[in-house]
């Protein structure tokens, strides 16, 4: 799982996905400064109420405020909310993601930048999805 800062940027800019989250057991989720506090890593979200989210760390849990949180897309979520969108069978779904991913990347190249399969996914989807391409620093939308 990839929770690197560049990892974590891409994320944090990409608001049409983090405005999709809901957060389930097992979410990677990076932490901003929060007072004294400052994550450094990924920690696996484990609960929610109201407006708070329980994080389970290596020793204790913690309950931040989830404006404060950066939602880290593991790669089977990305494909997961491709194929949402698909109308065909699962089997089907599966060949034409896995086409459709290729093809792209053909096309397109691989991102120098790309450090992580999730990176690669998230760049496909949020080109696919909402026509959006990372700079480096933004999500551009495409002309």
């Amino acid at each position: 799982m990839d929770v690197s800062s560049e990892y974590v940027k891409m994320c944090e800019k990409a608001q049409e996905i983090q405005k999709l989250w809901k957060p389930q057991e097992g979410d990677y989720v990076h932490i901003l400064k929060h007072g004294a506090f400052l994550a450094h890593e990924a920690i696996l979200f484990s609960g929610l109420r109201d407006a708070l989210i329980t994080m389970r760390g290596w020793h204790e849990d913690w309950e931040f405020e989830r404006e404060y949180s950066i939602w880290l897309l593991r790669q089977d979520q990305l494909q997961e909310m491709y194929l949402k969108d698909m109308p065909d069978g699962t089997y089907q779904k599966i060949a034409t993601l896995a086409e459709e991913f290729h093809d792209y990347h053909e096309t397109n190249g691989y991102p120098i930048y790309a450090g992580s399969m999730e990176q690669l996914w998230l760049v496909f989807v949020m080109e696919k999805k909402y026509g959006k391409v990372w700079d480096g620093e933004e999500w551009q939308t495409q002309r």
